[in-house]
């Protein structure tokens, strides 16, 4: 590899790192910047390369950009870069990654949540089974089985959003009743759960979860709001 290109190379990973530290302050819009710097330098590396292992280097490089792209442009409402970079990362990923499963799972989801934001509703509905499909391939039974929930949750949103909202109670309810056994609830299950309960008629069930969901937040003081929960929900395992 030449010495320019050596040196675009350390120069994107610098950029990642800053990117990342930016994600930790909650600077999104300036992680999403840093990002698509990046992400142009990897294309470069990867048009300009000489050989087959510095392209697969590069395309290695610009999957893992374009992955944490799509979860930036999902926290700055930015639902249409967020779709065309996972839809292009998924790709590279399932060419160059070298554990591919759960990122290609969490990419269909992120796809999914664009496509929601979109009003795309139907292909969101698409995605979700799709990530659901990736998922199958994930070696770790623990992962799976949290990744799964975190996936239903996703699919009972896109299923209210469509109107099915039986069946959108029973995936909202599986989600809800395995964070409620680990501990892992947050004030937007106990919303998610009174607003599905609210649609089909359950009009007290309902007020019980707005009841119970202020008591958590009035005790707790966690207040995440609903933008970055639903991507952090998604992408923290």
């Amino acid at each position: 590899m030449r010495e320019d290109s050596v040196t675009a190379a350390q120069r994107a990973a610098a950029l990642l790192t800053e990117a990342a530290e930016a994600n930790r302050r909650r600077d999104h819009a300036r992680a999403l910047e840093l990002l698509q710097h990046a992400a142009r330098l990897y294309r470069d590396l990867a048009q300009q390369a000489t050989s087959t292992d510095q392209r697969v280097r590069a395309f290695r490089g610009l999957g893992a950009t374009l992955y944490q792209l799509a979860i930036e442009a999902l926290y700055v409402a930015r639902p249409a870069e967020a779709l065309e970079a996972a839809q292009e990362g998924y790709t590279l990923i399932a060419q160059y990654g070298l554990q591919p499963a759960r990122q290609l799972a969490k990419l269909n989801a992120l796809r999914a949540l664009a496509l929601l934001d979109l009003r795309r509703l139907s292909e969101a509905l698409q995605a979700v089974d799709m990530a659901f499909e990736d998922l199958l391939k994930e070696k770790d039974p623990i992962v799976r089985a949290e990744m799964a929930v975190r996936f239903s949750w996703l699919k009972g949103t896109i299923l209210s959003a469509l109107g099915r909202h039986e069946e959108a109670l029973e995936h909202l309810d599986r989600a809800y009743i395995h964070f409620q056994n680990h501990g892992q609830y947050n004030f937007w299950h106990f919303v998610s759960m009174a607003e599905a309960l609210m649609a089909v008629g359950r009009h007290e069930d309902a007020l019980a979860f707005y009841r119970v969901g202020a008591d958590y937040l009035k005790k707790s003081g966690a207040f995440v709001p609903f933008s970055e929960f639903r991507v952090e929900m998604l992408v923290s395992v």
